[in-house]
């Protein structure tokens, strides 16, 4: 038998053991596994029935809160888009300025350290507010909050 026909035959061979033998083995492997998995948790959930609704009020709750992020990032868009008069997707300086004259002409009550400067929000000095910047304020302006709440300030 020639080389080229012993390889032939040892690579059908190969190809043959794969396809009847080793792949439906892995196969039966995953099978048993995946019903393994699937016993444990029928098993919890006669155990205790009432894991089965925490599981589907922690999907629900999930949907719930993506949904809501959804709406918080939207909002966030639109007001960021406020004072962005030429719609470049970042806030100048002179733009920001004309915003903030106006917002202190709507809120008379607010004094000037209540309201957010310049230089807090231009945080890389380019002479721009880019969106990531104003959520960095935002957050930033959250934490503060919630730590003088907790303080009772």
């Amino acid at each position: 038998m020639s080389t080229a026909l012993r390889t032939l035959g040892a690579a059908l061979g190969v190809a043959l053991f794969r396809r009847l033998i080793w792949r439906p083995w892995g196969e039966r492997r995953r099978k048993k596994k995946l019903q393994k998995i699937l016993k444990a948790g029928v098993r919890a959930i006669e155990k205790d029935p009432d894991i089965l609704n925490l599981q589907l009020n922690i999907a629900e709750n999930k949907r719930m809160l993506d949904s809501t992020l959804e709406v918080a990032r939207e909002w966030e868009k639109r007001l960021y888009a406020l004072p962005d008069r030429n719609a470049d997707g970042r806030i100048s300086r002179p733009e920001f300025d004309d915003y903030m004259a106006r917002y202190k002409r709507m809120h008379t009550e607010l004094r000037d350290p209540d309201l957010p400067r310049w230089e807090e929000m231009d945080t890389d000095r380019t002479g721009f507010i880019t969106f990531q910047e104003w959520l960095d304020y935002m957050d930033r302006i959250r934490r503060q909050r919630a730590a003088m709440d907790a303080y009772g300030y």
